[in-house]
């Protein structure tokens, strides 16, 4: 499972729809995320609303940053 191409400064409403989207909306649903803004960037807050069962972790990759 992976999503590429989310901004830096994506908003909460965009990284809840990719999250959602992911392998056509069957990964991941009923996700709840808030973004906050700091002198430094942003942070993301994601809560998962469900039990779906073990999912693999999330994970950054800021080689395109």
């Amino acid at each position: 499972m992976a999503i590429s191409g989310i901004p830096y400064d994506a908003t909460a409403v965009d990284l809840r729809y990719a999250l959602m989207t992911v392998n056509s909306g069957n990964s991941i649903s009923h996700v709840e995320v808030t973004r906050t803004l700091f002198s430094s960037g942003f942070e993301w807050d994601i809560t998962f609303l469900g039990n779906a069962g073990d999912r693999p972790p999330i994970v950054s990759d800021a080689s395109a940053l």
